[in-house]
């Protein structure tokens, strides 16, 4: 504002209020459109984790637990219907589990790849329903389970509010929409979640909405192959793109519990692990 300007403000009583203080902003983005490329990184970490194992007939084995999770992959969005994704193509470029356990005194390290790393898998929602397959080969076995528990492509929009808002803004989330951090598969979730909008930032030249939520939330994660019990509690910043509504970067920071029941070739336990987590991701438009 020129000095002119001020002085006229001042003489006729107009608040001298900025504009981009009143501006507005749309944190959901454009939604998906038809042939948008992506590509995603994530990670997610547990260190030290105390992790208890009970064995068939009660054996019961206590100890500690480190626990890395990189994902990789490019989706091709094939169908959209409104501002959800109908149809997907992922490329999965990496999936795999590096794990470092002791129990009873004894440590094993292992690194598990899954059987899908390397596929392409066309997804379709039918009825509200996803049926993920192959696209170019008939899967193994191994691979036909990994398909019924294939993360489903989870419209975010739940996580921030309908309508345009300004810096500073705060507002509630239902716990179920963070199935789009945790999983797909989230189900029966009770607890809080918080958002709030702290400021804008550039990103490799994109301008972000910097997003603060914080959740403490419970529920169930069942699949093919386990069914645990979930708590976790914690704090997201997400780096949001407005013009495409992709999270540039992410991170969320916290603690974690899961404890349920698992199913290893026909060898069945109970599981517990619990402790400090860290996941971090980026997303990125390759094709518009």
């Amino acid at each position: 504002m020129t000095a002119r300007c001020l002085f006229l403000c001042l003489a006729i009583g107009i608040p001298t209020i900025s504009v981009a203080a009143e501006e507005t902003y749309d944190l959901r983005g454009p939604g998906p459109k038809k042939g948008q490329v992506t590509r995603d990184v994530s990670k997610f970490t547990m260190k030290n984790a105390d992790m208890a194992v009970t064995i068939g007939g009660g054996v019961k084995l206590e100890g500690k637990m480190d626990m890395v999770t990189t994902t990789e992959k490019e989706e091709v969005v094939l169908g959209v219907e409104g501002r959800d994704v109908t149809k997907i193509r992922t490329k999965l470029l990496k999936d795999e589990v590096k794990r470092k356990t002791t129990l009873g005194g004894e440590t094993e390290e292992e690194t598990e790849k899954k059987a899908l790393a390397g596929e392409f898998i066309f997804s379709e929602r039918v009825k509200d329903k996803w049926k993920h397959v192959l696209e170019d080969n008939t899967p193994n076995d191994k691979q036909k389970k990994e398909l019924k528990d294939f993360d489903n492509p989870e419209n975010d929009d739940e996580l921030f509010p309908k309508d345009k808002v300004k810096i500073g803004h705060t507002w509630d989330i239902d716990p179920i929409a963070f199935k789009k951090v945790i999983s797909s598969k989230l189900s029966e979730a009770t607890g809080k979640g918080k958002g709030k909008f702290l400021r804008l930032e550039k990103i490799d030249g994109e301008e972000c909405a910097v997003v603060e939520m914080d959740l403490d939330i419970k529920g169930r994660i069942k699949d093919e192959d386990s069914d645990f019990k979930v708590e976790m509690k914690g704090k997201l910043i997400s780096f949001r793109a407005l013009a495409t509504g992709l999270d540039m970067k992410y991170t969320i920071e916290g603690t974690a519990k899961f404890d349920g029941k698992v199913d290893e070739d026909g060898q069945k336990a109970n599981l517990m692990f619990s402790g400090k987590m860290l996941g971090e991701g980026t997303s990125k438009l390759v094709k518009k």
